[in-house]
């Protein structure tokens, strides 16, 4: 099965545009991936959040922006769930790109979960 013709293609990024290798991974694999698994990636988060936050809804909009950047930075199970998500949809030439750049790419997958998150529950303080 060619896991790549499932993901979306994502008309904002301009492919044409010089990248550096990161860029290029994270717009080319790693957005695409969470696009298509955005649905998924929403009813963890819903369902950790009942489960950890049950004031979460009530919160000022500060707070719960505040809450979700420490929820991906501190709570392991939660990022690995999310990073599990986007590595079990690479193509085996992209697990060999993943491993050697390991770090960093679990930096730019949380950072865009991140972001999805945000934007999914229009939480965009100016």
């Amino acid at each position: 099965m060619d896991k790549k013709a499932l993901r979306p293609v994502i008309k904002t990024i301009d492919y044409e545009q010089s990248m550096n290798p990161f860029e290029q991974f994270q717009n080319t694999v790693l957005r695409p991936i969470l696009k298509l698994q955005n649905d998924l990636i929403m009813s963890l988060f819903a369902n950790h959040t009942a489960n950890r936050n049950k004031g979460f809804e009530a919160m000022a909009v500060q707070q719960k922006v505040a809450w979700i950047e420490s929820l991906l930075q501190k709570d392991a199970a939660f990022r690995n769930q999310i990073i599990g998500i986007v590595f079990g949809l690479l193509e085996v030439e992209e697990l060999y790109v993943y491993f050697s750049s390991k770090l960093e790419l679990n930096r730019r997958i949380i950072q865009i979960t991140q972001q999805r998150i945000k934007d999914n529950l229009e939480l965009n303080p100016s």
